[in-house]
């Protein structure tokens, strides 16, 4: 699972809760973690994405893998 193939929504999430997309990265991933304990999602900008569809593939990365794809997102769009 690639962060930055969702980059669109995690920029929806930066202009709807007035944050840096490195911060709406963040929101995206907590966003997926929460559909994976069948929470709706924590932030405003959400509702037009299905993260209970893409929280399995987020959830199956070991921690070690979920760090570096955050910071791969980052890296990414610093160019």
């Amino acid at each position: 699972m690639k962060l930055t193939d969702y980059r669109g929504t995690i920029l929806r999430l930066a202009e709807a809760n007035g944050v840096t997309e490195d911060v709406a990265r963040d929101m995206f991933v907590a966003n997926l973690e929460a559909a994976a304990r069948g929470e709706e999602p924590r932030y405003k900008g959400a509702e037009d994405f299905d993260y209970g569809a893409l929280c399995h593939g987020w959830t199956a990365l070991t921690d070690e893998e979920r760090a570096a794809e955050c910071a791969a997102y980052i890296e990414a769009i610093r160019g």
